[in-house]
């Protein structure tokens, strides 16, 4: 059954010697188990007085006919219990025991450790005897039968290592070659190399802690090779030699000949220490494709001089270096003692993506206008992930009172926002991934940079909170890419994205007017855009102050809005989603309203804008009245900068209102406090833009005579506003006409046209959204 005595551990001692209650309770459990059989007890003490016990028992178990591994039916396993809080050490004492998966990392001189949990820590929580040592049979079982390793688990290491660690740059993995030499300074934290972490430090950087040196760096990739074995810990550089070998890579050719380059440097530009960061390429199943690749690193723990005597090539005359011709080919490095440390590369794009699961989304062109609190911290979300290629464009600066809510700490001040996003953007995925415009949205095509920017943007997000950035962004019509815009209310309880779709066949702008519907129609969104009360100035200009929001509010609606905002990019789909935070209990309500499709009406020198929802909810309105007309008041917003008129939503017919087969005269109880409401729900962006009624069954939509006249008393209300008038007539068949009056800039001969009910500033339009003609 293999030799107890190979391994040192302990003299033989009797169950009344054993100490640890850990060692006395598996005891015990042992003789319940048919599976297990006890064969001896072994004790040391250690330097601290602690007395590590082992108890040597024979496993029994369940072994095919014919075993994918090694595994026998009756296996001498030792049990090593060193205190009564860690799990206990399983040791496989049979010589010739196989090099198998789920193994710890151990020195070619111990036998085989056993892996039997993947949570360690959490296996000390439920430590039971008896499960343990079930544990122990279902390992040899389970690795008779080659089913050890599960089809999700990870792929298993080539070694493991709790080492020191070292970072590498990330070009020392992704690159293409399959030998890398580099000379790179390293700087270390910690007191020893024990520790700390080894990083690589750029020569113009101060490092922290220690002293930087220069290393030689040799990265070496390998063949791919199936996973499933962890190789024992190399001390020595003829050991790794001995294990990289199958692997296609004779190490020995590749140190001797880096080595030699550096013989003839001077002594300060010749590196402290030589490092082998090898790259191992592993499959899942032999004729299976490569899934990823290992890095792991081995550092030689002599200097250089040391290092080229002891692989021949050179020797100490008179204290100074002699080049030997030819090499002394005996002396191939094998005695010099080396370290594994635990290898990783900085953080970039792919380390972001993989960790965060968004390995599969594109690498988006993202402009972020507007670099405030809620879009500093959504970017810094997405920018974790690994999500997008970015320019910033913001020209406001960095005040101390910034810190409760943006991204930024205590040193930025002065710094422009764009600035200090870039350089937080460049320090995770890497100057390439950005672009900093110090600037602000305003006339798009007079900024060149701006301009070219956003034309070559896939995403354009827009997180200034302004109204007027949004709107000028939403009709540039020379850019492609697709708008988002994102926002908190002013109380920090509602978080709102607005976004196109991706043809652009419902723009910003509108989607900003079906916003504005949707609160109207939703009582309980009527205090949404209401302005807190309270507020904090934290300078002397007039504008010089800020709401009162907490950062919980700010950071919470942050992720939810970066996670939305990958879901959206990645749809086809425009609408609107808005998010609601109850105080009470800090759940968040979700709503959703997918894009209706807008529709541009053009009137002269001005478009109206409406969209497919704006028309069911009047065509209801008739439908529900039906034989009588109907009819109501127009909301809605203007644009005089870009002649726009936007119509939002329309009242039902006030309760006093004559309805009749043939006519309709509307009423007024109720309909000021509607308006009213509509005003302040909307923070006084829709207010009142004329009239709208329905004509009955088989009657067309165009205007009557009354109709024109209404239209007239329709500019008169609003020349005093100096605005045009809208009025809108729906029929049968989605039959609706537009009529618009307007102001111009002589109103004395509007005011004259309207008494005589023969408006000059006349536009008409009818039209059907189906079946147009």
């Amino acid at each position: 059954m293999g030799q107890i005595d190979t391994y040192a551990l302990g003299d033989k001692i009797d169950a009344c010697d054993l100490k640890q209650v850990r060692s006395i309770a598996l005891l015990r459990a042992s003789e319940s188990l048919f599976f297990v059989s006890f064969c001896e007890l072994r004790g040391m003490t250690t330097d601290d007085g602690s007395q590590v016990e082992t108890i040597i028992f024979e496993v029994e178990p369940e072994v095919p006919q014919k075993p994918v591994n090694d595994i026998r039916n009756r296996e001498l396993v030792a049990i090593v219990v060193r205190d009564e809080f860690d799990i206990p050490e399983v040791l496989a004492l049979r010589e010739d025991f196989p090099l198998v998966p789920h193994t710890n990392l151990r020195p070619f001189t111990t036998p085989k450790s056993l892996c039997l949990y993947e949570d360690i820590e959490e296996a000390r929580l439920k430590f039971a005897p008896g499960d343990f040592l079930e544990n122990i049979r279902d390992w040899f079982s389970k690795t008779a039968l080659g089913k050890l390793h599960q089809d999700h688990q990870q792929l298993e290491p080539f070694v493991m290592t709790n080492a020191p660690r070292l970072i590498l740059p990330v070009e020392f993995k992704d690159c293409d070659d399959d030998i890398i030499v580099s000379n790179v300074y390293l700087g270390h934290s910690g007191t020893s190399l024990q520790n700390g972490i080894l990083y690589c430090v750029p020569k113009t950087d101060n490092p922290k802690g220690n002293t930087s040196k220069l290393f030689r760096i040799i990265s070496v990739r390998t063949q791919a090779r199936k996973h499933g074995i962890i190789n024992r810990l190399p001390l020595h550089f003829g050991d790794l030699r001995d294990i990289i070998i199958p692997l296609g890579v004779d190490l020995l050719s590749i140190v001797r000949s880096t080595l030699k380059d550096v013989v003839d440097l001077p002594k300060e530009e010749r590196p402290a220490f030589l490092i082998l960061a090898l790259r191992l390429p592993r499959k899942r199943i032999t004729e299976g494709s490569i899934e990823n690749e290992e890095l792991i690193s081995v550092i030689f723990e002599a200097n250089f001089t040391q290092l080229v005597c002891e692989f021949g090539l050179c020797q100490i005359i008179n204290g100074e270096l002699a080049r030997l011709v030819p090499i002394d080919e005996n002396r191939d490095g094998s005695v010099l003692k080396i370290s594994i440390l635990n290898t990783c590369t900085a953080f970039d794009s792919k380390i972001a993506r993989s960790t965060s699961g968004t390995i599969n989304i594109p690498d988006y062109k993202i402009t972020l206008i507007g670099c405030g609190a809620i879009g500093s911290q959504l970017q810094a979300n997405m920018a974790r992930m690994g999500i997008g290629t970015w320019t910033f464009i913001d020209d406001d600066l960095i005040l101390p009172h910034n810190f409760a809510r943006h991204l930024a700490m205590p040193g930025c001040e002065g710094f422009t926002k764009a600035e200090l996003m870039g350089e937080f953007t460049a320090n995770l995925l890497g100057k390439e991934k950005v672009k900093v415009i110090q600037g602000r949205l305003q006339n798009i095509s007079s900024n060149t940079e701006i301009f070219e920017t956003l034309k070559s943007a896939d995403v354009i997000v827009d997180a200034t909170t302004s109204i007027a950035a949004s709107r000028e962004l939403a009709l540039a019509s020379e850019i492609r890419g697709r708008r988002i815009s994102l926002f908190l209310n002013p109380s920090g309880t509602d978080a709102v994205l607005l976004y196109e779709d991706e043809d652009r066949t419902t723009t910003l702008d509108s989607l900003e007017m079906q916003y504005y519907r949707f609160l109207m129609n939703e009582p309980q969104f009527e205090n949404h855009l209401e302005k807190p009360e309270s507020k904090i100035r934290y300078s002397n200009s007039c504008r010089d102050f800020s709401f009162v929001m907490p950062q919980s509010r700010v950071g919470m609606f942050a992720g939810i809005l970066s996670g939305a905002l990958i879901d959206v990019m990645n749809g086809g789909a425009g609408g609107v989603k808005l998010w609601r935070l109850d105080e009470e209990d800090w759940s968040v309500k979700a709503f959703s309203n997918v894009a209706n499709k807008s529709i541009v009406i053009g009137l002269g020198e001005w478009s109206v804008i409406i969209d497919e929802g704006f028309l069911h909810k009047v065509r209801s309105y008739r439908v529900d009245h039906l034989p009588d007309e109907t009819g109501g008041v127009l909301l809605g917003c203007y644009d005089v900068i870009q002649k726009k008129i936007y119509l939002v939503d329309v009242t039902s017919s006030p309760e006093d209102s004559i309805e009749r087969v043939s006519s309709y005269v509307r009423g007024t109880r109720g309909l000021r406090q509607e308006i009213e409401q509509a005003i302040l729900t909307t923070s006084g962006q829709v207010d009142y833009m004329g009239e709208w009624h329905s004509h009955p069954v088989g009657a067309s939509a165009n205007p009557s005579s009354y109709d024109l006249g209404l239209l007239g008393w329709i500019g008169m209300i609003m020349d005093a506003r100096g605005l045009p008038g809208v009025e809108m007539i729906i029929a049968d068949n989605d039959e609706f006409c537009l009529l618009l009056v307007g102001a111009e800039e002589n109103s004395e001969s509007l005011k004259a046209s309207v008494t005589r009910r023969e408006p000059t500033n006349l536009w008409f339009s009818a039209g059907r959204t189906k079946g147009d003609k």
